[in-house]
């Protein structure tokens, strides 16, 4: 297992393959001490393989795949394959989501809302997160909150 020297960041796919770990961890409400205690190794190195800041060695990927009941290529989906494109599916910001402090929690929390409260919601998320961007005023009402003309 190679980590970074000293001042060098983790390469984008150690960072991406650590996330889908933690996540999926995350995913089976299972503590990274027992993690750790099924893949034989201790709780702060999986803390590093999931920061990214340790390579995780193809043997202990797979004993991680074992452990969380998931196929070796589910640490690799949403990587743009050597040579193609991104698609902009959306992958990117849904693991982004789920590896945030509490995100996973407000995706649970999404799934049994209607639709149409989901669909609110999102355009709620996009009037605060465009707030910042307004330079006619530094906190306008969002969009579900203005008065109809």
């Amino acid at each position: 297992m190679t980590q970074p020297g000293r001042g060098q960041t983790p390469h984008p796919v150690d960072l991406h393959v650590g996330r889908r770990v933690r996540g999926r961890r995350k995913l089976l409400r299972m503590s990274l001490e027992n993690l750790a205690g099924d893949i034989g190794v201790a709780y702060q190195q999986l803390q590093k393989y999931e920061l990214g800041h340790n390579r995780i060695s193809a043997s202990t990927l797979y004993r991680i795949a074992e452990a969380l009941q998931t196929p070796i290529d589910y640490f690799y989906d949403g990587l743009p394959s050597p040579g193609v494109r991104p698609d902009g599916d959306g992958r990117d910001a849904l693991d982004q989501l789920l590896t945030l402090p509490g995100g996973l929690d407000l995706v649970r929390g999404l799934i049994p809302l209607p639709d149409r409260v989901r669909r609110r919601l999102a355009a709620l998320l996009e009037d605060i997160a465009g707030a910042g961007t307004d330079e006619s005023s530094p906190h306008p009402p969002p969009r579900s909150l203005r008065a109809v003309n």
